[in-house]
């Protein structure tokens, strides 16, 4: 079993002269039963949840704390036998040659570690146009095995976005090998 929180700073920042403005909704996932306007891709995928501040860490007696607000998203592995990949995101309006940056933070619970090869959390950027051709991502490091558990990692990535693309999705991603 592995898990993997992405806390309440999954922001996408446009890049300007002026102080970055987070442009996506919900970033802190506060007060959520469901994803309200986060997607998952494929929509039938159930291996997700908003955890709040008090509830009962899977496999434990421990109970989880957001490190900012009161509630995260939870994302493990689908378990169904073969490789897959649960992304979680937004999209915003873009244009060529603008500049985003995607930033959170990512916790496994000792009871419940990501401890297999090539099964890892990341945030991505995901770049598209209007038909939904794909242009490219750019993504942050990965929390694997290799990472402390009871830790909060900071992630983030910094992209462009390429000619041809109109589109960028913000991803909290989780990939089970």
């Amino acid at each position: 079993d592995a898990d993997t929180d992405a806390d309440t700073d999954a922001d996408t920042d446009a890049d300007t002269d002026a102080d970055p403005v987070n442009l996506l909704v919900d970033s802190g996932f506060e007060g959520l039963k469901d994803l309200g306007t986060w997607t998952v891709y494929p929509t039938e995928l159930t291996n997700w949840a908003i955890v709040s501040t008090g509830e009962t860490l899977y496999k434990s007696k421990d109970t989880y704390t957001a490190p900012e607000g009161k509630s995260s998203l939870k994302v493990w592995g689908q378990w169904s036998g073969y490789e897959n990949e649960t992304p979680i995101y937004q999209e915003v309006v873009a244009a060529e040659g603008q500049s985003f940056t995607i930033s959170g933070s990512v916790w496994m619970h000792s009871a419940d570690p990501i401890t297999a090869d090539h099964t890892y959390a990341y945030l991505s950027m995901k770049y598209f146009d209007d038909s939904y051709n794909y242009y490219g991502s750019t993504d942050s490091d990965w929390l694997d095995a290799k990472d402390d558990e009871n830790t909060w990692v900071s992630l983030s990535a910094t992209g462009t976005v390429p000619k041809g693309a109109t589109k960028v999705q913000a991803v909290i991603e989780f990939w089970q090998c």
